[in-house]
């Protein structure tokens, strides 16, 4: 799941841990969930401070995530990408850039 050239270097790590989540989880998608647990993970982005301000923890979101839809076996990579939602958030924090990130071709999603 690259999105080479795409987003800034945090919003790539926010991306990528997003993947790491749930392959921790053992779910073969990347969804909405795994995007909001990757923000807070990316822990110099701007949604990790506001989600902190507002009480919120990983493990206040893992509990939230495992009660919701579950644990799989952890290991494998998520084989079937972003789910359609998680996508359009993804495309819609690319439209919502603003301009100077995107006539750079870095929009931020974190």
């Amino acid at each position: 799941m690259t999105h080479e050239n795409q987003f800034t270097p945090r919003a790539e790590e926010a991306l990528r841990l997003a993947q790491e989540a749930a392959e921790e989880m053992g779910h073969g998608y990347v969804g909405c969930e795994h995007i909001l647990l990757g923000l807070m993970r990316e822990e110099d982005g701007i949604a990790h401070r506001v989600m902190q301000e507002y009480g919120m923890t990983e493990d206040m979101i893992c509990t939230v995530l495992e009660r919701s839809v579950g644990r799989g076996l952890s290991g494998a990579a998520p084989s079937q990408g972003l789910t359609p939602r998680a996508k359009s958030a993804v495309e819609l924090a690319v439209s919502e850039a603003p301009a100077p990130a995107r006539a750079t071709s870095a929009p931020s999603i974190c």
